[in-house]
């Protein structure tokens, strides 16, 4: 679910504003194309996303969780956003 190299490389140089619809429309493309990964990411009873970026408003994990409640949405698994852990 990490954004691709090169989305990862231009969205340093443009900014998340810029980044954020063109990763949204690379996992649009990845639940197209396969949505077991999606489905698998939800089917365990406790998954955790990390990321190195500070703050959840300007991380790729702060659109992926987002989309994985939809994902349960649509095949009828209850998915809850614990919020984040400050270390």
């Amino acid at each position: 679910f990490s954004p691709s190299k090169e989305l990862r490389l231009e969205g340093r140089e443009r900014g998340f504003e810029w980044f954020a619809p063109r990763y949204l429309e690379e996992m649009r493309a990845s639940w197209v194309k396969d949505a077991n990964p999606w489905t698998e990411a939800i089917a365990v009873p406790h998954r955790v996303l990390l990321c190195y970026e500070p703050d959840r408003t300007e991380c790729h994990g702060g659109l992926l969780v987002p989309l994985l409640i939809k994902v349960g949405v649509r095949v009828g698994r209850r998915v809850i956003d614990g919020g984040e852990v400050v270390c």
